[in-house]
């Protein structure tokens, strides 16, 4: 059986940092093998940022040429495009000689990026989903290397961050963005919804173990009829409210790492750890939550109305701090807790960065826009008042948390001991400090298919984790999406 990876402690975190800075180093050197190396527009090496880059704030140095317009793609629905076009204001307000255009896209963001990366043509910087699509970016020689940035800019210290704040945005012992939303997952819950079922709420403090959180699901799923799971006439197929809505896809890991579960070993395999008994019950009680107890969303029952948390027939949802300010605007009582556990308490956080392309021609204004916006004090508010940041400034923290906004002050501390505790803070690829080894979208494309069938009650989850895991290793090992 292989060795377990070990939790990430808090001098784990402290060494990514340390890690990624002595990759600056080598750098300076020349790029190691198998890495890219940035390319500039003529097809010849980038140079080093220049003082744009440095202490200098960027109007002073792009003064003598006019303004400067760079572009920047941001992604989403109308809420997130109203987010960046304001964002833009606010930041053209402090850099005069820097015009930000937005590019938004509601489609594959990526697949458009690579599309302009082919045409020559891309966006100065994007809004990646990092957590998917960064190592990609990486990988496919699309994304520049910050770190020459972040050691030339005497405004950025590591220490000011939180060390969680580089996680999915490390490739190849590289920084290749910098946090534009996100934070720590959690279990959301609708305070009105457990009122109005006379169910006890969750405690921020602690965290439910299985059977009591299938307790509490129970008693507050309904049918239309007003039936609960296990009651005679029970309609799964007419659902009036969930009780839960566990996340499938990002954070899911914690179903299995609590009972001592693994999908990626030391060793960077996933076959050794795909089938052992611990992951198989983790994803098996996943599935479980709607195909055997009926307390969540099952895609072999459709319903006729969207089933989430924010549409308000959802008691308990795991999401993430990025989803505040969408949350707010159509649940007003809500609170959070930790991530149920069973034998290992486990937290979760992501980010999903801005990334700057390597073919941008103004890469000096658009490392002023980035730093702005993703690791200034000021910039790290604004997206914290919207909503979609849990900052990774260390002089935010207190901020973010008696934010006025809800959930209440006891609930957004959850979201902040969550990512900032090294001791239960676990990710896939962690033992190389790479989320899922830089093939996270790829891994999503294989595995959703599989696992489908597990999710609607007809199959077991072991039946498929050998494929799985063969699966998984030769994305892994070859940097190429399954073809079957």
């Amino acid at each position: 059986m292989a060795r377990p990876t070990r939790k990430l402690t808090r001098r784990d975190l402290l060494g990514l940092a340390a890690g990624v800075g002595a990759a600056v180093a080598l750098a300076a050197c020349g790029a190691p093998s198998g890495t890219p190396t940035a390319i500039g527009t003529s097809g010849t090496t980038a140079a080093q940022p220049t003082t744009a880059a440095t202490s200098a704030p960027a109007g002073q140095a792009a003064s003598s040429a006019g303004i400067v317009e760079i572009r920047f793609q941001s992604r989403g629905g109308n809420d997130l495009l109203k987010i960046a076009q304001d964002l833009a204001k606010e930041f053209m307000k402090a850099n005069p000689n820097i015009r930000v255009k937005n590019d938004h896209t509601n489609g594959d963001h990526f697949q458009k990026i690579l599309t302009e990366v082919a045409a020559g043509n891309p966006p100065d910087a994007y809004h990646d989903a990092s957590v998917r699509t960064g190592g990609l970016g990486w990988k496919k020689k699309v994304i520049e290397d910050l770190e020459p940035y972040l050691k030339a800019d005497k405004r950025f210290k590591d220490d000011d961050h939180i060390p969680g704040a580089w996680l999915t945005e490390v490739y190849d012992h590289r920084r290749t963005a910098v946090a534009y939303d996100s934070g720590a997952m959690a279990l959301f819950f609708n305070i009105d919804l457990f009122k109005a079922a006379n169910v006890p709420l969750p405690d921020p403090k602690k965290r439910m173990t299985w059977d009591e959180l299938l307790d509490k699901a129970i008693k507050l799923t309904l049918d239309v009829n007003g039936k609960h799971p296990g009651e005679p006439g029970f309609d799964p197929s007419r659902i009036k409210q969930y009780g839960f809505n566990p996340t499938t896809v990002h954070g899911h890991e914690h179903w299995f790492y609590t009972i001592g579960g693994e999908i990626i070993d030391e060793n960077g395999k996933v076959t050794p750890v795909m089938t052992r008994p611990e992951t198989i019950e983790g994803y098996q009680k996943l599935a479980d939550w709607g195909a055997k107890h009926l307390v969540a969303p099952n895609p072999e029952y459709k319903q006729t109305q969207p089933i989430d948390f924010r549409s308000g027939n959802v008691a308990m949802e795991e999401n993430g701090v990025w989803l505040i300010g969408r949350v707010n605007e159509v649940v007003k009582n809500w609170g959070v807790a930790p991530f149920p556990m069973q034998k290992i308490p486990v937290s979760y956080g992501q980010y999903s960065g801005q990334c700057m392309t390597r073919l941008s021609k103004h890469k000096d204004q658009t490392w002023e826009w980035m730093y702005w916006v993703s690791l200034s004090k000021d910039g790290q508010k604004f997206l914290a008042d919207a909503g979609l940041l849990q900052p990774t400034r260390k002089d935010l923290q207190d901020y973010f948390v008696n934010n006025p906004k809800p959930p209440a002050k006891e609930y957004r501390q959850v979201f902040v001991d969550e990512l900032n505790n090294g001791d239960t803070l676990k990710w896939p690829g962690q033992a190389q400090q790479t989320f899922y080894l830089g093939y996270r979208q790829y891994w999503i494309d294989a595995f959703g298919p599989m696992y489908d069938a597990v999710l609607r009650g007809k199959k077991q989850y072991k039946d498929i984790a050998a494929e799985v895991g063969r699966v998984m290793d030769t994305i892994l090992s070859t940097g190429e999406p399954a073809t079957s």
